[in-house]
């Protein structure tokens, strides 16, 4: 083979590698991955969890949810590591949305690690930034007294969030967002305090006040080097709140 034909091969291969990565990677349109049937199944398959909005580029709600989509997408993009969200034009593609029984529009799928639901969440901005990150938390959570003691003893500041599972409201959003944006500052833990017992309606205890005195839920605690607890101060912003705890020590008591 002369170097000629050499060269040429090396330049046609060149040349498929990037139209077979340009066919398989999504372009982002506002932060939004855009999807169709050439890359799909790949961008569901590079991701643990995403949600895809099922779109008609005529129909009215599909338009008022357009905004709030690509504002979340971009909230989510800056996380660490980043989280994608995407979206396909159902009505361009009606096979492959009928894959999923998409009927009408917009249907938001929850794709999560190769199962697929459907969404019945917040569609507001701040909702589904919400929605996606407490399904990838960026803490660990305790399941007993013995990954508790070992989380505890591990080196840094720790903040452990004392809840009833399932862990909901203000708080329990706030713990959950401060454990991804502070994650250079401390670790993050989750102590389920008692799971609800929907047979007796009441919750059964998976106590922490036997290990910490004066801990109950719902709370935030810290834990400092020197292996001090304090509980964080809930008033106002709650997600502010936490930060100046765990920034700042702002707003700390020490429990007995």
């Amino acid at each position: 083979m002369s170097w000629k034909s050499a060269l040429f091969l090396v330049v046609l291969c060149a040349a498929a590698a990037a139209v077979s990565v340009s066919a398989t990677s999504p372009s982002l349109e506002e932060g939004v991955a855009v999807l169709d049937p050439s890359n799909f199944d790949g961008f569901i398959a590079s991701e643990t969890f995403t949600l895809v909005e099922f779109y008609a580029p005529w129909c009215g709600h599909c338009k008022s949810l357009a905004p709030k989509w690509a504002e979340a997408a971009q909230i989510l993009e800056k996380d660490d590591p980043p989280i994608r969200i995407a979206k396909l034009d159902a009505d361009a593609h009606s096979e492959l949305a009928g894959r999923f029984d998409v009927q009408g529009y917009p249907t938001i799928k929850v794709f999560r690690s190769g199962s697929v639901e459907e969404y019945n969440g917040p569609r507001e901005t701040q909702g589904i930034v919400d929605f996606v990150r407490s399904n990838l938390p960026a803490h660990t959570t305790l399941a007993d007294k013995k990954e508790y003691d070992a989380f505890v003893k591990e080196a840094g500041k720790k903040v452990i969030g004392v809840f009833r599972v399932p862990a909901k409201g203000a708080v329990s959003t706030a713990f959950a967002n401060a454990a991804r944006t502070l994650k250079k500052e401390a670790t993050f833990g989750l102590w389920a305090d008692g799971k609800y017992d929907a047979k007796a309606k009441a919750y059964a205890k998976h106590n922490i006040e036997s290990i910490v005195k004066g801990a109950k839920a719902p709370m935030i605690l810290v834990v400092d080097n020197k292996g001090v607890f304090s509980k964080c101060s809930l008033s106002g912003d709650k997600l502010a709140a936490i930060t100046k705890c765990v920034t700042d020590g702002e707003g700390l008591t020490k429990l007995a």
